[in-house]
């Protein structure tokens, strides 16, 4: 009896051994030269909020559909290999989020100061995330009122609370970046945000002094009348330069202080000046909004920039290709150049298409710049003249990682622990990351090496597994790579797993016997294995 036990418990174990094998794979030495490429590109999507341009449809829609709007952009810019979106959550000095500094925006609910009921900036984050799509925090920086704003301002607006900050110019309302207070209380809602949010960048857009409206001067008499008592000598215009420079430095300066792996970053006009470079001309940024992104770039107050460059390759005074060299020229100490590109130009009669755009990026990697982003989501969700097939047929067919600011601090992930188990046709992966910080995990990479060819393929942070073919076609699966993405884009060394015993050889068919007459010879039934993993290198 304890014989047959013996011989029953080694037939099983044989049993098992052949349906799952374990031993048969070893960790082996990291070795970068052995490695797959891992593409890296910055490819964000701008969400507007102010006049609800892009999310939400319009305002006063219930919690549950706002959510599912939200919802339908994040999961569509995962579909189209986008790996970063940049949500406006101040349009207007009002809040797309919880704040004690600003009302609600009316944008949300139709009437500002009310609350949507939930809290839109963190479940744009939480959804973002778990799909390993960075969330910016896109900023006004000095807008108060925006004519397309229901209903009247809140009392808890800057409006109402400090009417002495503010000026009215045209059919806006506009803090005065010559008001030390204005600025000081919009660098306090920014500190708020990355202090209280898990942003992966902060991102102002180009409206600082507002763009003129019939060459009507911006009211700012009282505060450059007290500058000018005080002893300041600068011009008016140079004074206001002078502001917003301040505010620029202060705005980098506050986030490091508070966080210093987020991003900071300004979308500029995409003209510096008319006459930069000498073929240019049209609106100059430089004199008439104050702003002197040139010297932005070059005092380093800034890890990103993200250039309007709202025009056609063969527009004939505002040459694409031609800016692009321009702000790559002057973006000193090689931080990040992402131009912004005009999506929504797209339309039946507008002279543009899906391939200037698709033109306009392989200009961007063509030029080496490490990223782009798309204005604005209603394109894709439109999907203009099919712009979304010829993005993913085309520059977006394959996923890349976000490139990593290495001159920012950061933790590198560790290597995950990965366990390997197999049977006759697949290999099945499971890992866990070493960290106990799982929301650290942006996602995962995994490498598959048949023969000499490497196919990777990038997967969510809530996955932990995935099941391989041992064979494509004829090569059989022999290594093994897993990365872990951290915030940032970080990506440390993988853990690398070779295969010891090959996989069983492929069943080759049997010679068959010469035909006879009458003899229906049979062919073998077909199989099939998991999905092939797509490759972004």
């Amino acid at each position: 009896m304890l014989r047959f036990a013996l011989m029953l418990l080694l037939g099983l174990t044989t049993l098992v051994l052949g349906c799952v094998r374990q031993t048969s794979w070893i960790e082996s030495d990291f070795d970068a030269e052995m490695m797959p490429e891992i593409r890296r590109e910055f490819r964000g999507l701008w969400v507007a909020t102010v006049d609800n341009i892009d999310w939400p449809s319009e305002p006063g829609l219930s919690s549950e559909q706002q959510r599912s709007e939200a919802l339908a952009i994040i999961e569509l810019a995962d579909e189209l290999n986008l790996n970063a979106i940049l949500l406006q959550i101040r349009p207007s000095a009002d809040a797309v989020y919880r704040s004690r500094l600003e009302p609600w925006s009316a944008f949300l609910t139709g009437r500002q100061g009310q609350s949507p009921g939930y809290d839109p900036l963190q479940y744009w984050i939480t959804e973002a995330h778990a799909r390993g799509i960075e969330l910016h925090a896109w900023i006004n920086p000095f807008r108060a009122w925006h004519p397309s704003i229901p209903g009247d301002p809140s009392p808890r607006s800057i409006v109402v609370r400090h009417p002495d900050l503010v000026r009215n110019y045209g059919d806006l309302k506009w803090l005065d970046p010559g008001e030390p207070a204005a600025r000081a209380h919009s660098l306090a809602v920014i500190a708020d945000i990355v202090r209280r949010y898990d942003i992966d960048g902060i991102m102002l857009d180009d409206y600082f002094y507002p763009y003129p409206i019939n060459d009507e001067p911006f009211p700012d008499d009282v505060s450059y009348a007290r500058f000018t008592e005080s002893g300041g000598s600068l011009s008016r215009k140079d004074w206001r330069r002078w502001n917003i420079d301040r505010f620029v430095r202060d705005f980098g300066a506050e986030v490091k202080r508070i966080r210093p792996d987020v991003l900071v970053g300004i979308s500029p006009f995409g003209i510096w000046r008319p006459g930069h470079p000498p073929e240019v001309t049209g609106f100059d940024a430089y004199d008439q909004l104050s702003a002197d992104a040139r010297r932005w770039m070059h005092e380093g107050w800034l890890d990103v920039s993200s250039p309007q460059l709202y025009w056609r390759h063969d527009a004939p005074s505002q040459p694409f290709e031609a800016l692009l060299s321009w702000w790559q020229k002057h973006n000193a100490g090689s931080r990040f150049l992402w131009p912004s590109l005009f999506l929504t130009r797209i339309k039946q009669d507008s002279g543009w298409a899906p391939d200037e755009i698709v033109a306009q990026i392989r200009t961007i990697r063509e030029n080496h710049a490490t990223g782009f982003v798309l204005f604005s989501a209603i394109g894709l969700l439109e999907n203009r003249q099919h712009i979304n097939e010829a993005l993913l047929d085309g520059p977006l067919e394959k996923p890349a990682i976000v490139p990593q600011a290495r001159w920012l601090p950061g933790e590198t992930p560790r290597a995950p622990n990965v366990r390997i188990t197999q049977d006759a046709e697949h290999t099945t992966i499971r890992w866990h990351a070493v960290s106990s910080l799982d929301r650290d995990v942006r996602g995962w990479i995994i490498g598959a090496r048949y023969a000499g060819r490497w196919e990777t393929t990038r997967l969510p942070p809530a996955q932990r597994s995935i099941r391989l073919d041992n064979h494509k076609g004829t090569e059989a699966l022999l290594t093994v790579a897993v990365w872990q993405v951290g915030a940032g884009g970080r990506i440390g060394e993988p853990r690398v797993m070779n295969r010891l015993i090959p996989p069983p050889a492929l069943p080759t068919a049997s010679p068959r016997p010469a035909p006879r007459e009458n003899h229906q010879a049979r062919t073998p039934a077909a199989t099939t294995g998991s999905p092939a993993m797509s490759d972004p290198d």
